[in-house]
Formats: structure tokens, C-alpha cells, sequence
């Protein structure tokens, strides 16, 4: 991208920036003072401050001021939330003042002063330029193209409202307080039937209001947030057939969702770069348009795109789109029918070792679907999880690209967990090690999240965990199991140009990614080694590129903020989650398993 395109678009997306914050809050702002002004007119504090005479009667338009000003505000969180169901529900809201401002019979409610003029030019400029852009700012997050959107919706109410004030005023020689006594009425005019039947209306306008209202209340609680996930879950369930795919759900990855959901693409944004992490979810058709349309919106609006931890299959497709490739690793997938620890010779008689050394000291194993764990169980991994982070890594867990950065809960109702307990301890049996696996739809697999183990476990506790994990794991209908991503391992022949300047690092920095332990232990398992890829268009933007990825990753962390975190997490830590509880236990697998 050239150097004045490049500083063009940064200075669009500062623009914009401003643009994206100043809109909500100007509809806020308005809402809430139009909220006040309602109220104050309803209880008659407004008799008081505009020096208006004593016993001054309500109005139509008084009693649809303060729910106008619920109808912005509402407007105002839906776009700063990205919550569409608020945004509709306060849309509606401003048609339903529409329809009534416009109807003739509210000018014999307000006493003869003839239709809201006013009112029914600046609420269909309203109405008419959300809705025309109502998919165009969900499409994703970017600033540039919701600020567009905003920017439309204020050109077309001060476009509509100028001409309508300019005529107004201009040709017609009508002053501001003519124009305001013919909007607002009279309302001094006697009771008619016609008023008496455009009351029922105005009863039955606010009945739905009132609807509206306790509907954008309750699309506050927590529980509809759930919904986004419920449907990526459902998205997964129908179209994730990578053993990235489920990781997605990671709550560092903003979404790009295409056409209402039928596809997704996880990814983060720094700087003006765009870092895609895994493969587009969606149906095989359909993936080409998605990633063309994901694409054509980013580079549109200025954004440098990178893809990283991709297959294979989108290596090769971004390669022809003028995509740079780099192989960045390899990650071990191991098949669970052809799994045994008598084919693997010299590893396979160092991991019985250390499986008989485990079980020694009386540790048993434990396999659990989510809905099968044990609720002391659960609490216990959810304990070792925040001890675990609070000395390791402060209260965020590393990882971006293979990971879901959390414990597993409710939410996700197909992962799984091998545990290690410990007998001997008195009361409940005493969990001293866990690893967390996640679904893989469409391949019958489940994916290694993360591996947790007290300082008291025994050597060799993930060594047990896994081995009698993949031994058991047929019987709970999955064939393969992904272990680790290995970071710049290379197997099939010669080391890459990343492997070669991976073996130029200082001990401190592998040790940092993982490089060599990563490989070295996935190794003795046997698996077979499928390549990852990394995607980028320019080498100016490797820098950024990497930098990006290592902050994701977990590899760049002050120790001031690891610190801090620590703190904070010492003391304000609640459990307010757990799954149903149950009793039974998987079987237990003896030596004479091992093949």
C-alpha cells in the first residue's frame, strides 16, 4: 500500500474515531435531557423554570417527551454495545412517535393546532436513515464504516429539517413563534369525540411502548447476552471441522460475522492491523465469498490483514490472492485407534514409566464430559486455574490462536476433562491435575486446551493424564485428539526459513514460545505433524506482525502489570458458575491396557 494511502487512511480512521464516540453520546445527551425535560414537565417543575403561568395544562407532546428521550438512549447503548436488539427495539420505539405526531387526530388532542409538522419531518428522516442502513453497521466493528452510518443519519436530519425550517421561515415569512404555536397547539381548545378517539390510540400507542420498554430491559440482563454465543456454538456445531475452530470462542477474538451469522472469522485489531487467527467458519461453499467479502471491508477501510495458524488449504488460497505464506509450525494430531504404547518402543517404555511411577503414589484417573463433572471437582480445577495464573502469569492465561483462555463452563457443553485425583487426602478426593479438552464438530475430535498441575503432583502427571486419556477417549466417540501447537517445528525435511532463525535464539526466548518443549513433548506421543501457516502481504508489516503475536500470545508481559494483576485477583475472586453436579466416575485403566 502506498505511503500517502497508508497516511490517508490513518487519518480517515482518527476521524472516524472521533465521529464513532461523539454520535452515541450526542444520542444519549439529547435522550436523556428530552428524559428530564419530560419528567419536569410532567410534575410541573417546567411552570417554575420557564416562568411559564401556574396550572399551564399537559399536552400530547409533553406526556411523548420522556419516552422519546428512553427511545434515544436506547439508540445510543445499542450502538455503543453493538447490541442490534436494543437498537431495533428503540427504532421502533421513534416509528410509533412517527405515527402518531403525523396522525391528524393529534392535532384535535393538542387542541387544534394542526399536525406535528416538526415532528413527523425530523422522525421519518430519523426512522427512514436507520433502517436504510440497519445490516450496514452490524457488519463488523469498524470504525470507519459505523461512523459513515452516523455521519448519513445526521445528513439527512439536518439536510430534511434545514430544508423544512428554510422554506418555513424563508418563503413562507413564518417566525419562530408561529412555528412553534402551530407545532405545539393550543391547548385551550374544547374535548370533541374526535379527541375523545384519538385518546384511545394514544392508550393503546403507549401500551406498546410500554412493551417496548420492559423488552430493552430485559435484553439488559446477562442472560441475552448469551444468545451471540449460543449461536457461534451452533455455528461450530454445523460448519467447524478445524482443530482451531472452536477456539474462536476465546474472548480476546473480536468476530467478523458474515451475512446474519452464517459464517465467522476470529480475529484482533492494533494499530491498523488486522490479524486473523485460524480458518473462516462456515459452510465449504461459502468459504471463497466470505473470505473475499472479510477481505474487500478490511482493505477498504485501511487495514493491513494477516492471517496466522491457518491450514494447508487457505495457505495455498491466499497465496493466489497475493498472500506472502510462511510455515510457522506444526501441530500433533494423534489417532486414537492407532495410539499404543508398545509401537512407540524406547518413548512408549519411558511413558509407562512414568505412568507407574503417577499411579504409585495412588493417584487415580478421571474422565468427565462437562455435564458429568462433580461440583467439588469442578470448584477445585477452577481454584487450581486462578492459583496457577496469579503465579505464572498474572490473571490472564497466554495464548490467542489454540486456546479458549478460560476454564470451560456451562456454556460449553461439549468439552471435556481428564483429572488426576487424590484419594488420600481426607473428605472429597483432592484434584492435583487436569487437562481440558474442547469439541472438534465434523471430525468426531476433541482439541487440548489447557494442562493444569499443583507444585504437589508427581512427576509425570500429564504424561498419565494423556496416555490413559487416549485410552479411553474411544469409548466417548472421538477418533483423533490435537494435541499442542509446536511454534516452528519442522518435520518433514530441512528447517524452514523460520525454523533456521528459531535455532539463532537465546535460551531465554525459546524458552518464552515454547519452541523446543513444546516439540520435544508432543513427539513422544507418536502423532502425525500437520503443518500451520502464517499470511501477510507486505515484509514492512512482519514487524508489527510479530510484535502483535507475541502480545497475544503471552510472550511480551511487564512484570508490573503481572503484579498488579496478582492483587487484584487475591482477593476479589467468586466461583459463579459450575456445572450439574454428578457421581459417576470413568473406569479405571490398569497396566495391562497399555496396548
Amino acid at each position: 500500500m502506498p505511503t500517502a494511502t497508508r497516511l490517508r487512511a490513518l487519518l480517515t480512521r482518527m476521524v472516524m474515531a472521533v465521529v464513532t464516540n461523539l454520535v452515541p453520546t450526542l444520542f444519549a445527551a439529547v435522550g436523556g435531557l428530552y428524559l428530564l425535560l419530560g419528567i419536569a414537565e410532567l410534575v410541573g417543575a417546567t411552570e417554575w423554570f420557564f416562568n411559564e403561568p401556574a396550572g399551564t395544562s399537559i399536552t400530547f407532546a409533553d406526556l411523548l417527551l420522556p419516552l422519546l428521550g428512553v427511545a434515544l438512549v436506547g439508540i445510543a447503548v445499542g450502538l455503543k454495545q453493538r447490541r442490534r436488539d436494543i437498537w431495533l427495539l428503540s427504532v421502533g420505539m421513534i416509528a410509533g412517535f412517527t405515527f402518531v405526531s403525523w396522525a391528524p387526530l393529534s392535532a384535535v388532542s393538542r387542541g387544534g393546532g394542526g399536525m406535528d409538522v416538526v415532528a413527523l419531518i425530523t422522525n421519518l428522516a430519523l426512522v427512514g436513515s436507520l433502517l436504510s442502513t440497519r445490516n450496514r453497521y452490524t457488519v463488523r466493528g469498524s470504525n470507519l464504516m459505523r461512523a459513515s452510518v452516523y455521519l448519513g443519519w445526521l445528513a439527512s436530519l439536518a439536510v430534511i429539517s434545514g430544508v423544512y425550517w428554510g422554506v418555513s421561515m424563508l418563503v413562507l415569512d413564518v417566525t419562530w413563534d408561529q412555528a412553534r404555536t402551530y407545532s405545539l397547539g393550543d391547548p385551550t381548545s374544547t374535548i370533541d369525540n374526535l379527541q375523545r378517539l384519538q385518546l384511545l390510540a394514544t392508550i393503546a400507542f403507549f401500551v406498546a411502548c410500554l412493551a417496548f420498554l420492559i423488552r430493552l430491559l430485559k435484553s439488559l440482563r446477562p442472560d441475552d447476552v448469551r444468545l451471540s454465543v449460543a449461536a457461534t456454538r451452533d455455528l461450530l456445531r454445523r460448519c467447524g471441522a478445524d482443530s482451531l475452530d472452536y477456539f474462536v470462542t476465546n474472548e480476546k477474538k473480536r468476530h467478523y460475522i458474515w451475512r446474519d451469522g452464517r459464517g465467522l472469522i476470529g480475529y484482533d485489531l492494533a494499530n491498523g492491523l488486522v490479524l486473523a487467527s485460524g480458518n473462516p467458519i462456515c459452510a465449504p461453499q461459502h468459504r471463497a465469498t466470505l473470505l473475499n467479502d472479510f477481505l474487500h471491508d478490511m482493505e477498504r477501510d485501511g487495514y493491513v490483514v494477516a492471517f496466522w495458524a491457518i491450514d494447508q488449504t487457505l495457505a495455498d488460497d491466499l497465496g493466489n490472492r497475493g498472500f506472502r505464506t510462511v510455515k510457522l509450525g506444526e501441530e500433533a494430531s494423534l489417532e486414537v485407534d492407532r495410539f499404543s504404547l508398545e509401537n512407540l518402543g524406547a518413548r512408549g517404555s519411558a511413558l509407562k514409566r512414568a505412568v507407574r511411577s503417577v499411579e504409585a503414589h495412588g493417584i487415580e484417573f478421571a474422565f468427565y464430559r462437562l455435564e458429568e463433572v462433580p461440583g467439588h471437582v469442578y470448584s477445585q480445577m477452577d481454584d487450581l486455574d486462578r492459583s496457577w495464573l496469579q503465579e505464572f502469569g498474572g490473571t490472564d492465561e497466554k495464548g490467542f490462536s489454540m486456546t479458549l483462555s478460560r476454564l470451560p463452563d456451562f456454556e460449553d457443553q461439549d468439552a471435556a476433562f481428564a483429572v488426576a485425583l487424590d484419594p488420600s487426602v481426607p473428605g472429597l478426593p483432592r484434584v492435583v491435575a487436569y487437562l481440558s479438552f474442547v469439541p472438534v464438530y465434523n471430525r468426531n475430535s476433541y482439541s487440548l486446551d489447557m494442562m493444569r498441575r499443583t507444585r504437589q503432583a508427581p512427576n509425570g502427571i500429564n504424561d498419565f493424564l494423556l496416555v490413559h486419556t487416549l485410552q479411553v477417549i474411544g469409548y466417548h466417540g472421538r477418533d483423533t485428539v490435537s494435541l499442542n501447537f509446536a511454534p516452528l517445528a519442522e518435520t518433514a525435511g530441512g528447517p524452514s526459513l523460520l525454523g533456521r532463525a528459531a535455532n539463532a535464539l537465546p535460551p531465554s526466548l525459546k524458552k518464552t514460545f515454547y519452541i523446543d518443549s513444546l516439540y520435544a513433548y508432543n513427539d513422544r506421543f507418536g502423532p502425525d505433524w500437520v503443518p500451520r501457516y502464517g499470511a501477510f502481504k507486505a515484509r514492512r508489516d512482519l514487524i508489527a506482525i510479530v510484535r502483535m503475536v507475541a502480545k497475544l500470545e503471552g510472550a511480551i508481559a511487564l512484570d508490573w502489570r503481572r503484579r498488579l494483576s496478582r492483587l487484584i485477583a487475591g482477593s476479589n475472586y467468586t466461583i459463579t458458575r459450575s456445572p450439574p453436579v454428578a457421581t459417576r466416575y470413568a473406569p479405571e485403566v490398569t497396566d495391562d491396557q497399555d496396548s
